[in-house]
């Protein structure tokens, strides 16, 4: 082996007479660590590998969720705009009536399903179809 300091021919693993000694590595396995305790054993390799895998299988399983979740409501909501479009349904009734004093009003009737929520954003509240 050719001394990096001198460049004389030495024996492996010897001291050159320049003083220099080469330091002796460590061949390394396949897991790319010299030992275990250099964190590198084919345990820990194994336990990162499957909770690698497990985390890309959660992301994986809840990026499909959204998907799906977006998918069907788009589909729904094109449903329910189609049925007001064809007048299938109709959104609501509008009433105009006089009250016992005279003045003008209008009663509004809005339809939907039980369970079916029903926000009304100029008197900020929410109601609940029921019956």
């Amino acid at each position: 082996m050719i001394c990096p300091r001198c460049g004389r021919d030495s024996k492996r693993g010897a001291a050159c007479p320049c003083g220099y000694r080469r330091r002796e590595t460590r061949r390394r396995g396949r897991g790319g660590a010299a030992d275990a305790s250099e964190g590198g054993g084919v345990r820990s390799r194994a336990i990162l590998r499957w909770a690698m895998l497990l985390a890309g299988g959660a992301i994986t399983i809840a990026l499909l969720a959204v998907l799906a979740y977006h998918a069907y409501y788009r589909i729904s909501d094109a449903r329910f705009e189609r049925k007001y479009e064809t007048g299938e349904e109709t959104p609501y009734i509008l009433d105009q009536f006089t009250l016992a004093d005279g003045r003008p009003a209008h009663a509004i009737t809005l339809f939907g399903r039980e369970g079916d929520i029903i926000s009304i954003r100029e008197v900020n509240q929410s109601y609940l179809v029921v019956g």
